[in-house]
C-alpha cells in the first residue's frame, strides 16, 4: 500500500501464499537443523545427519537462487557449489547402504565447520569486491522506505536513496530487507555505483551490517560442528 505522504513508508503485504511458503520455510530450516542434532547423539541414525544437511544445504541453496532476481554469475557459482555439495551429501550416505561405501560419521561436523567459517568469511570478501566493483561515489539521499511485514509479523524494511549521477536522478532500491543498520529518513550517505549502470550501488555501511549478522549465523554453524565434534573425538560423556 502506497500512501498519499511521501514521507510515509511504503508497506509491502505478504499475500497469504507467500506467508504460507515463508512459514513453511521456517518449519523445514529449524525442523531439519533439530533432527540433525537429534541423531547425531543416536548411534544407528548418525548416519542420516549427512543427507540430512546435505538436503538443507541443497535447497537453501535453491531458494536464495530463485529469491535472488540480479543472478550475477559470481552468485550463480556461488550457489551452484552449495547445490552440488549438498546434493552429493544426500546422494552418497543413501548409495553407501546400498553399495560397498562407507561415508565417516565426522564428514557431516566437519562439512558444517567449514560451511560456519565460509558463512563468516564470504560476506567480507563479497564486502571488499564490491568496494572495488563500485567505483564512482555519489552523495545520495534517504527519501523513503520500502517495509515488508513478513510470516512472524514482524515489519523489516530497505530504505530508497536518491542521488544525481551525470545529470540524471535516480532513485534506488535493493532487496535486502531488514532493520539493522538503516540509515535514517532524509539522512545523507555516500553510495558506491558502478558508472556504466548507476541503478547499481553498494552502500558500505549496510554491508558492514549484513557482515555482522553473517558472523552470527556462521557462529551458530561453528558451535555446532565443534561441539558435535568433540563428542566424536573425545567422548566426554563416556
Amino acid at each position: 500500500m502506497i500512501m498519499e505522504d511521501e514521507n510515509e513508508i511504503k508497506v509491502k503485504e505478504l499475500s497469504p501464499k507467500e506467508t504460507k511458503v515463508i512459514t513453511a520455510y521456517w518449519i523445514w530450516v529449524l525442523a531439519s537443523f533439530a533432527v540433525m542434532i537429534i541423531f547425531a547423539f543416536i548411534g544407528p541414525l548418525k548416519w542420516l545427519c549427512a543427507p540430512i544437511c546435505g538436503q538443507l544445504m541443497a535447497g537453501l541453496a535453491i531458494a536464495f537462487m530463485v529469491k535472488d532476481k540480479k543472478r550475477k554469475i559470481g552468485k550463480i557459482l556461488f550457489y551452484l557449489l552449495f547445490v552440488v555439495v549438498g546434493l552429493a551429501l544426500l546422494i552418497i550416505p543413501i548409495l553407501s547402504k546400498v553399495i560397498d561405501f562407507s561415508l565417516p560419521q565426522e564428514t557431516v561436523l566437519w562439512l558444517a565447520l567449514v560451511i560456519g567459517f565460509g558463512v563468516i568469511i564470504v560476506p567480507v570478501i563479497t564486502y571488499f569486491y564490491s568496494c572495488k566493483h563500485y567505483t564512482e561515489e555519489v552523495d545520495a539521499v534517504v527519501v523513503d522506505y520500502i517495509s515488508q511485514s513478513n510470516s512472524n509479523g514482524h515489519t523489516v524494511r530497505t530504505p530508497v536513496y536518491e542521488f544525481t549521477y551525470m545529470g540524471k536522478t535516480y532513485r534506488v532500491n535493493n532487496s535486502s530487507f531488514t532493520n539493522y543498520g538503516n540509515p535514517g529518513l532524509d539522512q545523507r550517505v555516500t553510495l558506491l555505483i558502478d558508472p556504466e549502470d548507476p541503478e547499481e550501488f553498494f552502500d558500505k555501511k549496510r554491508g558492514v551490517s549484513k557482515i555482522f549478522g553473517s558472523f552470527f549465523i556462521g557462529a551458530i554453524f561453528l558451535v555446532v560442528a565443534i561441539l558435535g565434534l568433540v563428542i566424536v573425538y573425545f567422548h566426554p560423556w563416556g
